[in-house]
């Protein structure tokens, strides 16, 4: 967690939200296998070594977007989904800055 800024000007405190460096998911698996050639030889024994890591993305940020649509819209479908769309962007986001309100107090958390 970070609280590192204001969610909107008027704000009197930091708002906190999730840091942009959590992985929330994380796996590591490392190991060191000793070749059975070359032993006692003049350089030593020989080894191969790998290590493997996987891990979730970053957590989902919003920005400045106004939302004026119905939340029920935004999951997509399972047959729907991909990995360059999960989630329906059209649902209600408007995010034509010219047509963004002057004062616009932000609701969503940014993370």
């Amino acid at each position: 967690m970070q609280a590192t800024g204001f969610q909107n000007a008027s704000d009197a405190r930091p708002y906190r939200a999730i840091s942009d460096s959590d992985r929330t998911h994380v796996f590591t698996l490392s190991g060191v296998w000793e070749l059975p050639i070359f032993r006692g030889r003049r350089f030593g024994g020989w080894q191969v070594n790998g290590t493997a890591i996987r891990q979730s993305g970053t957590p989902l940020g919003f920005g400045n977007a106004l939302f004026i649509g119905n939340v029920g819209d935004i999951v997509l479908p399972k047959d729907q989904r991909s990995p360059d769309r999960w989630f329906n962007t059209d649902a209600g986001f408007n995010k034509i800055s010219a047509q963004q309100l002057a004062n616009n107090i932000q609701t969503f958390r940014f993370g």
